[in-house]
């Protein structure tokens, strides 16, 4: 059985965990079922896809070579997305788009975990925020014994919504006895704080890890 909270299971072999506008903090939206049940027909279609275990790399691996296509569109309406200022509109872009469809064209590894840890809409089956309000602390989720911080993106574009980070920080960090436990937002970042805004990204990261005593 694969929990939301599996990466506490490692933290006797860290020093400081840091987390990156990290997927499978939220709870999941009361309609998120009635949601998915009404979306287009496409859209129910790869729904019931991703359900069966299929992955958005098994999708790019049946096109074969015509894959690469598919993946410059996908990352053309990404970068509609990224804020105008985000260094992702800096790089090559054939250069990057081969970089991933040369990654996603390989074997299925990792990315099974996807589909066995979160449903549609990338919520975790089992939600951190969730087993954490609900004070579910023990064999699943251990007392934080290492120094934890959360980075989100701008709560304008990271789609991660810092605000849920924010809340569990905020309970990390009220248990007695807890390590140190911290919070920060880039500045005019959405999902991936690196490229969005790689300087105000390093400024926090360095003040995280100063402030923890990591460095």
């Amino acid at each position: 059985r694969v929990h939301g909270g599996i990466l506490f299971y490692f933290l006797k072999r860290l020093r400081h965990l840091i987390l990156l506008s990290p997927v499978g903090v939220p709870t999941q939206p009361p309609n998120l079922e009635e949601r998915l049940a009404n979306a287009p027909l496409f859209f129910r279609f790869l729904i019931s896809r991703w359900k069966s275990g299929t992955s958005p790399m098994d999708i790019i691996r049946s096109f074969g070579p015509f894959g690469m296509t598919i993946v410059r569109s996908a990352v053309r309406r990404r970068m509609k997305w990224m804020p105008a200022h985000s260094a992702f509109h800096k790089v090559d872009f054939e250069a990057f788009c081969e970089i991933i469809h040369q990654s996603w064209a390989l074997p299925a590894n990792g990315e099974r975990a996807m589909n066995a840890m979160l449903v549609p809409g990338a919520y975790a089956k089992e939600p951190l925020l969730g087993r954490a309000q609900q004070d579910l602390y023990g064999p699943q989720i251990p007392h934080p014994s290492l120094p934890i911080s959360l980075i989100y993106g701008d709560p304008e574009f990271d789609w991660m919504t810092p605000s849920h980070g924010k809340t569990f920080a905020d309970i990390l960090s009220s248990r007695t006895g807890s390590k140190y436990v911290g919070f920060q937002e880039v500045p005019g970042a959405g999902h991936l704080v690196c490229f969005d805004n790689p300087t105000g990204f390093v400024e926090l990261l360095m003040k995280e890890v100063r402030s923890a005593g990591t460095l």
